[in-house]
């Protein structure tokens, strides 16, 4: 929730104070990351918690946005944030923590950092989000539980009970105990077992911790290192059917039949195949089998369907004759399991056991049974599924999570026949919209018609018939929901939809939207729109430009990013250079060439282009021209190659044109720029572009590169300014603007 109201000027000052130039914080901050940092400490709730988020993964390759900083480089100010003992920044720290719980597997150590700070916090409401952040830390390298070790091995080495790192110390314990990955926390403790002199206290609580995490009785810490040396190298998914095994072993009920079955179940998986599947059968069939144990072994047949084989062969049928054990209108929840199940098997001659489940309330079949069945059904993709599961949405009284799950499989299997899945899906949000499904009452629920809309888009369309149209009317309605995740999700939708009026309502909704991540959505959708059809590219792009200046960083970059692919993806814009051309000239009609640069960046080489593209030379020399405008204030060598490289292509090296005139100015521009300034030849390229009669002469910009060159090449050799361009220029001088002339004579006259 957002902070109340109450506490919002005392946050807005700390925010000041936080954001304010100090020892700490440099003065230049990008205004993105001050804002981050802003919406962090004074928004509250989910924008917090997306500011923290951000701030954490800043420069994080692939994840955050590497022009805010290096990696790691907000850390002190997320480490300041969670420091405890100041309650102004309860939400603060809260949404932190709920960052970390999202994106800390990126970062892993420093995400084990960060929370440690939080666990003994004041707040009992901070230091049990910090708990509960710290239990689902976890990442590919094990970077978490290395600092853990070290954490308690030895910074915390000899930490006694009741002070504040024995406080610490056996918090972090009992959280190895949560935490995702089981081995490498049995790991951590039983190194902390192994420490010389080892407290009483600790050797206790860890030795308990251990026994909970692995229902191992062991006691020495000898004996804990020789059982985990030995069973170390299982898998996680061996490894916790071992421990339910133990476990289960001090059940009353079902003691017996546990131990039974994960016993073979390891000498199975060790020895014999066929072995593995009796036991695999007699977990989903005998009676006394618990639900984990059956959820497994469905699993595991499940896997060995999916991979096929003779082995894949026994297990699938296996799973079928399950289907085949009690009634077929009983809640079932291993056979629910077995439906799903067959339906990631991929394997379609399935199908009709699946739809067997899926008949309508007539037959008498269980609601979860039947969800089941939609479930798989969707994920095998048929063709065959699509009638039945329409018929389950005309079904008066059908329940919503059933409802929503067949939607769902539609979508999945993204077959449009005629238009008949699209209309009826239609059909179904317009009757929900109106409070009535088949006649029978339905509740107006926003999950439904979010799942409605997102099936939507991903179905196939005949472009521009009358599917497409109908679709889009609806699209087009639904679009200003008051829902936002309503309206997000048509607007990603109509992005997929071929029809004329797609495009002209994603532009209508882009004005009137105030979301940002809607507005985002929309232009995405603009996007595709133009990619799947070249003939709307110019709309697009003289649509998406001006935003490429939106006050919000994500539509700035979703901007970007659009352009590029509308301009570079459609094959014969790809071809001809047609697309960059035309985003180029809509750039450069309101801004200057450095603007263009971005979406220049990945021009082939000369020798690189295509066929095709060799025919486009005159067009590909111009875009590289605008790209060595756009690098001269930033990039002068690579200003320098690129207008050599138009020089050459176009063999244009005696200045004899106007155009050939202005690329020996921008060369010499770019030349005087360098890190060692190349003066004298820059000066040469100016003075070549004066002719040898004392003609008048009206080009500004020959005249406005002179006083550049004349100017930047005077601090490393006047005498040259005189020597080369005087002569030049001196009979044209006259002709100059004023404030050119005067300048010009001035160095030519300091040279002297």
């Amino acid at each position: 929730m957002r902070a109340s109201t109450s506490s919002t000027a005392c946050l807005a000052a700390l925010a000041l104070a936080l954001l304010a130039p100090g020892p700490a914080r440099a003065q230049d901050e990008a205004p993105a990351l001050r804002e981050l940092k802003r919406k962090l400490l004074v928004e509250g709730g989910f924008v917090a918690e997306q500011a923290a988020f951000d701030l954490f993964l800043v420069g994080v390759k692939g994840r955050g946005d590497a022009e805010l900083g290096e990696e790691g480089s907000q850390d002190a100010f997320l480490r300041e944030i969670l420091e405890p003992g100041d309650a102004s920044r309860r939400e603060a720290r809260l949404a932190v923590l709920r960052a970390l719980r999202q994106c800390g597997r990126f970062r892993g150590e420093a995400a084990a950092r960060l929370t440690l700070r939080a666990l003994d916090d004041p707040l009992a409401v901070v230091a049990t989000a910090a708990q509960a952040t710290f239990a689902t830390l976890d990442d590919d390298r094990g970077t978490v539980y290395r600092f853990l070790l070290q954490r308690m091995t030895v910074d915390l080495r000899g930490a006694r009970p009741g002070t504040p790192r024995g406080k610490q110390l056996f918090s972090l314990i009992d959280l190895l105990e949560r935490m995702p990955n089981p081995i490498e926390a049995t790991g951590v403790l039983i190194a902390l077992l192994e420490v010389p002199r080892q407290l009483r206290a600790v050797e206790l609580r860890a030795r308990e911790s251990l026994q909970r995490l692995t229902a191992q009785p062991l006691e020495a810490a000898a004996d804990w290192r020789r059982w985990f040396d030995e069973a170390r190298g299982k898998s996680h998914a061996e490894w916790r059917l071992e421990v339910a095994r133990r476990r289960e072993e001090r059940t009353r009920k079902h003691e017996a039949e546990a131990e039974r079955y994960f016993a073979r179940l390891l000498a199975a998986l060790q020895k014999d195949g066929d072995l593995l599947l009796n036991e695999l059968k007699d977990a989903i069939s005998g009676p006394d089998a618990v639900t984990p144990v059956r959820r497994t072994a469905v699993r595991e047949l499940g896997a060995m369907a999916r991979a096929g084989g003779e082995r894949g062969e026994k297990a699938l049928n296996l799973l079928r004759g399950r289907l085949a054990q009690g009634q077929p209108t009983d809640l079932d929840e291993t056979k629910a399991l077995v439906v799903e199940a067959l339906g990631e098997t991929g394997n379609k001659a399935v199908l009709p056991d699946v739809l067997a489940y899926l008949n309508g309330r007539q037959q008498q079949q269980h609601d979860r049974m039947r969800m089941a069945a939609a479930t798989a059904a969707g994920a095998l993709q048929a063709a065959e599924a699509i009638d039945p599961l329409l018929a389950v949405l005309a079904e008066p009284g059908a329940p919503e999570d059933l409802l929503e799950v067949a939607i769902e499989a539609l979508g999945r299997i993204a077959q449009n026949p005629d238009g008949k899945v699209s209309l009826a899906l239609k059909r179904f949000a317009d009757g929900q919209r109106q409070g009535s499904n088949g006649g029978a009452p339905i509740s107006g629920s926003t999950s439904l018609l979010v799942v409605t809309v997102r099936a939507l888009g991903a179905l196939p369309y005949a472009p521009g018939g009358d599917a497409a149209q109908r679709v889009t009317t609806l699209l087009r309605e639904v679009s200003a929901h008051e829902d936002v995740n309503v309206r997000n999700f048509a607007a990603v939708s109509l992005g997929t939809i071929p029809h004329e009026q797609a495009f002209p309502a994603l532009v209508a909704r882009l004005g009137a939207e105030a979301a940002p991540h809607v507005r985002r959505s929309i232009v995405e959708a603009l996007g595709q729109q133009a990619i799947d059809r070249p003939d709307l590219a110019e709309a697009a792009i003289d649509l998406l430009v001006p935003l490429l200046d939106d006050p919000e960083e994500q539509i700035r970059r979703k901007v970007q990013q659009r352009l590029e692919e509308i301009a570079t993806r459609p094959p014969t814009f790809r071809e001809t250079f047609a697309g960059l051309w035309l985003l180029v000239q809509r750039i450069l009609a309101t801004k200057d060439a450095t603007a263009a640069v971005r979406f220049l960046a990945t021009l082939p080489a000369p020798e690189a282009l295509t066929p095709a593209q060799q025919q486009q030379r005159p067009r590909y020399y111009d875009l590289l021209e605008v790209r060595a405008r756009g690098l001269l204030a930033t990039d002068a060598p690579a200003a320098l190659h690129d207008f050599d490289l138009v020089i050459t292509g176009l063999n244009l090296v005696a200045p004899a044109t106007a155009r050939a005139r202005a690329l020996h100015l921008g060369k010499a521009r770019a030349l005087v720029r360098l890190p060692a300034p190349r003066a004298g030849e820059a000066l040469g390229l100016v003075a070549g572009c004066f002719p040898p009669q004392g003609a008048a002469i009206e080009d500004p910009d020959l005249w406005a590169a002179a006083v550049e060159v004349a100017e930047r090449a005077h601090a490393a050799d006047a005498k040259a300014v005189a020597r080369v361009l005087g002569p030049a220029m001196a009979p044209h001088l006259s002709s100059a603007p004023p404030a050119a002339q005067a300048r010009l004579t001035e160095l030519v006259k300091a040279g002297t």
